[in-house]
């Protein structure tokens, strides 16, 4: 189990790291609009046309912006970001992933509706709604926060002095269940005050 990563198909609340959404650009639209309701001279024609090469070019530019920057416009997670607002992010991916082709699976897992990832479709399907997959938190992101270690091995501690022994992986990456049962009240609200806690930052 990897609670530290975004995994749709594989736990039911995934440890995230995650969006403004990318959003059509519609500058030009909203211009030349004011320019066809306010009507011109001569020369508006031209001006017309400039709108539309500028709504354009911008078109463009977040294309190549998203391109050169996969994490461009995605929607961003928090640390304390609800499992409502999480799921409901989530399911606006994968809704985008299904109306490319991709069935989604029967089981619906705390909410979110997850899409059968081995499909033939689906490479393509994630490759043209990667804008709309949310993010994880940074500071759950290794590459990001350069205290991942020192915050994952609080995080451990945090669980441990709450009495449930989870088994830390060598590698940071998450953290095994104990064997048997757990019990412990609200378990996920526990989960997430030690991530919280942990990976905050301190100078806050």
């Amino acid at each position: 189990m990897n609670p530290h990563r975004f995994q749709p198909d594989t736990r039911p609340r995934p440890r995230i790291r995650r969006v403004p959404v990318l959003l059509v650009p519609a500058t030009a639209v909203l211009a030349l609009a004011t320019l066809t309701a306010c009507g011109g001279d001569a020369d508006s024609g031209t001006d017309v046309a400039s709108v539309i090469e500028t709504g354009t070019a911008s078109s463009a530019k977040a294309r190549e912006k998203q391109a050169q920057d996969p994490e461009a416009g995605r929607p961003q997670l928090r640390l304390d970001t609800s499992e409502e607002e999480e799921t409901r992010l989530f399911n606006v991916w994968s809704a985008c992933v299904h109306e490319h082709g991709v069935p989604q699976q029967s089981i619906v897992k705390d909410g979110k509706n997850v899409p059968d990832q081995s499909h033939r479709a689906f490479p393509k399907a994630s490759k043209a709604c990667i804008s709309k997959l949310p993010l994880g938190p940074p500071e759950l992101d290794r590459a990001k926060n350069p205290h991942y270690m020192d915050d994952f091995r609080a995080e451990i501690a945090c669980m441990h002095k709450a009495g449930v022994k989870v088994k830390p992986m060598a590698d940071g990456e998450g953290y095994s269940w104990p064997a048997g049962e757990i019990d412990v009240p609200n378990l996920p609200e526990l989960e997430k005050r030690c991530r919280i806690e942990a990976f905050s930052d301190k100078d806050e």
